[in-house]
């Protein structure tokens, strides 16, 4: 997969309490699923879902998608995830339970849904 194709010629979101216009990687939390990334996807759904997921758990009134298309991506670390494979559990796992990250400034992928985050519950748990 060309990761500079696949940026420039798509639409990507993320979902939050509030509208990102201009990510900021060193914000990030980075105990989030891949470190201080930021995190956008390609399913519209998915980003909508992830920020009224975000909005319950803050007891906040809205949320909202940010909507990116990049033009320029000199000098960005970027990682892109086709599918929830091993290496992204791999990877979520270790930013989740032992806070490390990997070393990316934006990521493209799947975000860790309640069956994935049950599965780290109990990885914890072990």
């Amino acid at each position: 997969m060309d990761i500079r194709q696949t940026l420039l010629e798509n639409t990507f979101y993320h979902g939050a309490l509030e509208s990102v216009g201009y990510p900021k990687v060193e914000k990030e939390n980075p105990f989030s699923d891949l470190g201080r990334a930021f995190y956008v996807t390609g399913n519209h759904w998915q980003a909508k879902e992830w920020g009224r997921k975000k909005a319950m758990e803050a007891n906040w009134p809205t949320f909202a998608v940010s909507e990116y298309s990049f033009t320029n991506i000199n000098g960005l670390r970027i990682r892109i995830f086709d599918r929830p494979d091993e290496f992204w559990l791999k990877a979520v796992l270790m930013g989740r339970m032992e806070g490390k990250s990997l070393p990316f400034d934006i990521v493209v992928g799947p975000v860790a849904d309640g069956a994935i985050m049950k599965y780290i519950e109990n990885q914890k748990n072990v």
